[in-house]
């Protein structure tokens, strides 16, 4: 799997719980379990994904958010970049698929908006160079 990118504000936030967790990890002494991981429970222990659900539907509940599942937000974010205009390779890669044949089959509904926009775009960029085209000198306008 590639590495992925990540924003530099969750790098800082990251770091800052690495620091938290040095001092957790000072408290179960030689019991700690050291598997390098970046969450754990208060032992050193992967999460356990029901505790991790439950987690998410309490910031849920107290965003009066509907619940979503843990998956749900791997569709979330696939969409939010897809409307961004981020290529669906790329996309397909954050999400650990070999091409982006099943992200175009998931998200092909978002294509026909993302297509207007396109067109939009497009017309756009034509104005823009028929002016600047016909601004030349030596051109009428």
């Amino acid at each position: 799997m590639l590495p992925v990118a990540i924003p530099k504000e969750l790098v800082a936030l990251l770091l800052a719980w690495k620091g938290v967790q040095a001092e957790v990890r000072l408290r179960p002494g030689p019991a700690w379990l050291d598997l390098d991981l970046m969450f754990t429970d208060v032992a050193g222990r992967p999460l356990d994904v029901g505790r991790v659900r439950t987690f998410l539907y309490a910031l849920l509940d107290r965003a009066k958010v509907r619940r979503r599942t843990l998956y749900s937000l791997r569709h979330t974010m696939a969409s939010l970049m897809l409307l961004r205009w981020e290529s669906p390779k790329l996309v397909a890669a954050r999400l650990g698929h070999a091409n982006e044949t099943l992200v175009l089959k998931t998200y092909g509904h978002l294509i026909p908006g993302m297509d207007r926009d396109a067109a939009d775009r497009l017309a756009e960029t034509l104005r823009f160079t028929r002016t600047a085209h016909d601004s030349q000198p030596g051109r009428g306008a």
